[in-house]
């Protein structure tokens, strides 16, 4: 595993109820995301497993010490190599130290298209 992902091996959880894996981050960089991670062979996960992006934002006052955390974070994954910076702005006024941060997180997740499901007697 690229060791500047080692520190997130405690993530199981996207923050928005993704399921992460580690497994395979060594091989692949990026956590797998879903209830289970599948068992495919070589070539089908290279066939099947995509990589995607999660879009994120947000308002971080650091003068306040669980949002600094929050804050901290967030540049731990894009120093790390994980998440990638969109824009930073800094607004500081007085005391306050107000920071907007726009990232993308990037995760891996089976695309294998789903198979079709029949429609329902009385639907569409």
């Amino acid at each position: 595993m690229p060791g500047s992902l080692v520190k997130f091996l405690n993530r199981f959880d996207d923050g928005r109820g993704g399921k992460l894996h580690w497994g395979r981050a060594a091989e692949d960089g990026l956590p797998f995301r879903g209830q289970n991670p599948p068992l495919y062979t070589q070539d089908e996960w290279e066939e099947r497993v995509v990589r995607v992006g999660d879009a994120r934002n947000g308002w971080f006052d650091t003068s306040d010490p669980e949002q600094n955390r929050s804050y901290l974070n967030v540049l731990d994954g894009i120093v790390n190599g994980w998440y990638e910076p969109i824009h930073i702005s800094r607004h500081f006024e007085g005391e306050q130290r107000l920071v907007y941060a726009e990232w993308v997180e990037y995760y891996l997740q089976d695309g294998s298209p789903t198979p079709f499901l029949p429609r329902e007697a009385g639907h569409g």
